[in-house]
């Protein structure tokens, strides 16, 4: 077991939550957990994605949040990358990537971690229990990212609606904007894009050793 995951359960029990990785997507479309009426983000399916991970956290031995993480491996940049092929294979969907995001995108190439899915149950919601996990599941995967991939960049997308919702994620920067199209027409808001490099990821790991 990585050793950054005792010191997590540590403070996850302290909530009274267990923390458990599953390697691949393939128990994540069928947890039994809440989400709010939120589908699964389509990049984070085994058919997409066989190499990614997901990271569930378990009260009362019940699923109250998840957090998942996929490597990209970039023929080009991550531009090039979200507006030609796009996050998932699909023929109805596409991205723009608008300044400043483009400029981090732009400079983002060989390969990249995307994360997301942090999802938290509606009755763990407003709780010490649930400001712990929104902090350290991002912490932690990113941490797993690094082990198991080498991966120098890590990015997420998260709705701009709610202030301060993408700094909740501990992001080394938040820019906007990307677009996201549906059947041609935009989906939603434009997304704030969530950026940390594997130094930050590293060391934001290490001070949680220390705490």
């Amino acid at each position: 077991m990585p050793e950054i995951l005792p010191r997590a359960k540590v403070l996850a029990r302290q909530q009274g939550l267990d923390l458990v990785l599953h390697d691949g997507f393939d128990s994540l479309a069928d947890l039994n957990m809440d989400r709010g009426g939120q589908p699964i983000f389509q990049g984070f399916t085994p058919e997409v994605s066989p190499d990614g991970f997901w990271i569930e956290a378990r009260k009362d031995g019940k699923p109250v949040a998840t957090y998942s993480a996929y490597p990209i491996v970039l023929a080009d940049t991550l531009t090039s990358h979200i507006e030609e092929e796009g996050w998932y294979p699909t023929d109805r969907e596409s991205w723009r990537v608008c300044e400043p995001a483009r400029a981090i995108c732009d400079g983002i190439q060989d390969m990249a971690v995307f994360s997301g899915g942090i999802l938290v149950a509606p009755s763990l919601r407003k709780t010490e229990a649930s400001n712990l996990l929104v902090w350290l599941l991002p912490l932690i995967g990113r941490w797993i990212g690094v082990q198991r991939w080498d991966a120098p960049h890590f990015v997420f997308m998260v709705k701009p609606e709610i202030p301060g919702l993408g700094m909740r994620f501990r992001p080394e920067r938040l820019e906007p904007a990307i677009e996201w199209y549906r059947g041609g027409e935009m989906h939603g808001t434009p997304r704030l894009l969530g950026y940390a490099s594997r130094g930050f990821a590293l060391a934001r790991a290490a001070e949680m050793g220390a705490a």
